[in-house]
Protein backbone atom coordinates (compact mmCIF):
# COMPACT_ATOMS: atom_id res chain seq x y z
CA UNK A 1 0.00 0.00 0.00
CA UNK A 2 0.84 3.33 -0.82
CA UNK A 3 0.44 6.72 1.09
CA UNK A 4 0.28 10.30 0.22
CA UNK A 5 0.61 13.26 2.36
CA UNK A 6 0.08 17.40 0.50
CA UNK A 7 2.68 19.51 1.81
CA UNK A 8 2.24 23.47 1.45
CA UNK A 9 4.88 24.96 -0.98
CA UNK A 10 5.93 28.60 -2.02
CA UNK A 11 3.98 28.59 -5.01
CA UNK A 12 1.91 25.68 -5.00
CA UNK A 13 1.58 22.35 -2.67
CA UNK A 14 3.50 19.13 -3.24
CA UNK A 15 2.53 15.87 -2.99
CA UNK A 16 4.96 13.11 -1.33
CA UNK A 17 4.14 9.48 -1.88
CA UNK A 18 5.74 6.72 0.28
CA UNK A 19 5.02 2.92 1.12
CA UNK A 20 6.32 1.87 4.83
CA UNK A 21 9.85 1.47 3.65
CA UNK A 22 10.49 4.17 0.71
CA UNK A 23 9.86 7.24 -0.15
CA UNK A 24 8.62 6.61 -4.25
CA UNK A 25 8.32 10.58 -4.87
CA UNK A 26 7.22 14.39 -4.22
CA UNK A 27 5.69 16.17 -6.92
CA UNK A 28 4.65 20.20 -7.51
CA UNK A 29 0.87 19.60 -8.08
CA UNK A 30 0.24 19.47 -12.09
CA UNK A 31 3.58 18.24 -12.56
CA UNK A 32 4.61 16.15 -15.64
CA UNK A 33 5.17 13.03 -14.77
CA UNK A 34 3.26 13.14 -11.72
CA UNK A 35 3.68 9.20 -9.99
CA UNK A 36 4.40 8.04 -13.48
CA UNK A 37 5.45 4.59 -12.18
CA UNK A 38 2.89 3.87 -9.78
CA UNK A 39 -0.63 2.60 -9.21
CA UNK A 40 -2.65 5.33 -8.53
CA UNK A 41 -5.45 3.63 -7.01
CA UNK A 42 -3.31 2.08 -4.98
CA UNK A 43 -2.28 5.12 -2.97
CA UNK A 44 -4.52 6.15 0.24
CA UNK A 45 -5.14 9.66 1.03
CA UNK A 46 -3.60 9.73 4.42
CA UNK A 47 -0.01 9.77 5.67
CA UNK A 48 2.29 7.66 7.00
CA UNK A 49 5.55 7.85 8.97
CA UNK A 50 7.68 8.27 5.93
CA UNK A 51 5.16 10.83 4.34
CA UNK A 52 5.66 12.70 7.92
CA UNK A 53 9.63 12.56 7.66
CA UNK A 54 9.48 13.78 3.93
CA UNK A 55 6.84 16.58 5.04
CA UNK A 56 9.40 17.46 8.09
CA UNK A 57 12.85 18.32 5.94
CA UNK A 58 10.63 20.01 3.17
CA UNK A 59 9.23 21.85 5.75
CA UNK A 60 12.49 22.96 7.15
CA UNK A 61 14.10 23.37 3.67
CA UNK A 62 11.64 25.67 2.90
CA UNK A 63 12.10 27.45 6.29
CA UNK A 64 15.84 28.59 5.12
CA UNK A 65 17.55 26.17 6.70
CA UNK A 66 19.65 23.27 5.05
CA UNK A 67 17.40 20.08 6.29
CA UNK A 68 18.37 18.04 8.83
CA UNK A 69 15.36 15.45 9.23
CA UNK A 70 16.55 12.14 8.53
CA UNK A 71 14.74 11.17 4.86
CA UNK A 72 13.50 7.92 4.35
CA UNK A 73 15.08 5.46 1.87
CA UNK A 74 14.33 6.13 -1.96
CA UNK A 75 12.75 4.18 -4.11
CA UNK A 76 15.66 4.21 -6.54
CA UNK A 77 14.64 0.85 -7.99
CA UNK A 78 11.55 2.72 -9.81
CA UNK A 79 14.23 3.99 -11.74
CA UNK A 80 16.38 2.51 -14.89
CA UNK A 81 20.35 2.18 -13.95
CA UNK A 82 21.08 5.24 -16.39
CA UNK A 83 17.79 7.49 -14.83
CA UNK A 84 19.37 6.21 -11.14
CA UNK A 85 22.88 7.09 -12.05
CA UNK A 86 21.86 10.36 -12.83
CA UNK A 87 19.89 10.86 -9.82
CA UNK A 88 22.90 10.36 -7.58
CA UNK A 89 24.79 12.78 -9.88
CA UNK A 90 22.40 15.19 -9.05
CA UNK A 91 22.49 14.47 -5.43
CA UNK A 92 26.19 15.56 -5.80
CA UNK A 93 25.29 19.56 -6.68
CA UNK A 94 25.35 21.30 -3.37
CA UNK A 95 22.70 24.14 -2.70
CA UNK A 96 22.98 27.67 -4.42
CA UNK A 97 25.09 25.76 -7.02
CA UNK A 98 24.47 24.58 -10.27
CA UNK A 99 25.63 22.52 -13.37
CA UNK A 100 24.48 22.36 -16.97
CA UNK A 101 23.25 19.24 -18.80
CA UNK A 102 26.68 19.55 -20.60
CA UNK A 103 28.37 18.70 -17.22
CA UNK A 104 26.27 15.65 -16.52
CA UNK A 105 26.36 14.32 -19.43
CA UNK A 106 30.59 15.02 -19.64
CA UNK A 107 30.31 12.84 -16.04
CA UNK A 108 27.93 10.24 -17.89
CA UNK A 109 30.41 9.62 -20.42
CA UNK A 110 30.31 12.66 -23.39
CA UNK A 111 28.34 14.92 -25.13
CA UNK A 112 26.48 12.34 -26.32
CA UNK A 113 24.68 11.82 -23.48
CA UNK A 114 23.22 15.53 -23.10
CA UNK A 115 20.07 14.41 -24.56
CA UNK A 116 19.57 11.29 -22.10
CA UNK A 117 20.43 13.51 -18.98
CA UNK A 118 18.05 15.78 -19.57
CA UNK A 119 15.29 13.09 -19.91
CA UNK A 120 16.71 11.52 -16.92
CA UNK A 121 16.53 14.75 -15.13
CA UNK A 122 12.89 15.79 -16.61
CA UNK A 123 11.64 12.06 -15.10
CA UNK A 124 12.82 12.87 -11.62
CA UNK A 125 10.33 11.61 -9.36
CA UNK A 126 12.03 13.14 -6.01
CA UNK A 127 11.81 17.02 -6.49
CA UNK A 128 13.49 18.99 -4.38
CA UNK A 129 15.45 15.73 -2.77
CA UNK A 130 17.05 14.77 -6.07
CA UNK A 131 17.89 18.65 -7.00
CA UNK A 132 17.18 18.81 -10.56
CA UNK A 133 16.16 22.36 -10.60
CA UNK A 134 20.25 22.77 -10.66
CA UNK A 135 20.70 21.95 -13.68
CA UNK A 136 20.42 24.74 -16.57
CA UNK A 137 21.25 25.10 -19.84
CA UNK A 138 25.16 25.63 -20.86
CA UNK A 139 24.92 29.32 -21.29
CA UNK A 140 23.61 29.35 -17.90
CA UNK A 141 20.01 29.82 -18.89
CA UNK A 142 16.85 28.60 -17.33
CA UNK A 143 15.81 25.81 -19.72
CA UNK A 144 13.28 22.86 -18.29
CA UNK A 145 11.96 21.42 -15.32
CA UNK A 146 8.42 19.41 -15.14
CA UNK A 147 7.58 21.41 -11.97
CA UNK A 148 7.63 24.74 -14.27
CA UNK A 149 10.23 27.45 -14.76
CA UNK A 150 8.50 29.43 -11.92
CA UNK A 151 9.45 26.73 -9.08
CA UNK A 152 12.49 26.48 -11.01
CA UNK A 153 13.54 29.95 -10.94
CA UNK A 154 12.39 30.48 -7.31
CA UNK A 155 13.78 26.97 -6.21
CA UNK A 156 17.39 28.49 -6.89
CA UNK A 157 16.76 31.91 -5.93
CA UNK A 158 15.36 30.35 -2.19
CA UNK A 159 18.84 28.42 -2.25
CA UNK A 160 21.29 31.55 -3.07
CA UNK A 161 19.17 33.58 -0.51
CA UNK A 162 19.43 31.07 2.67
CA UNK A 163 22.41 28.86 1.91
Amino acid sequence: MFYQQLVPGPLEDLTIIADDQKLYGIWFQGQKYFAAHLPLAEVAPQANQLTQQTALWLQQYFAGQQPTQTLPALAWEQLTPFRQRVGHLLCQIPYGQTCSYQDLAQQLGGFNYARAAARAVGHNPFSIIVPCHRVLGKDHSLIGYAGGLAQKRWLLDWEQAHC
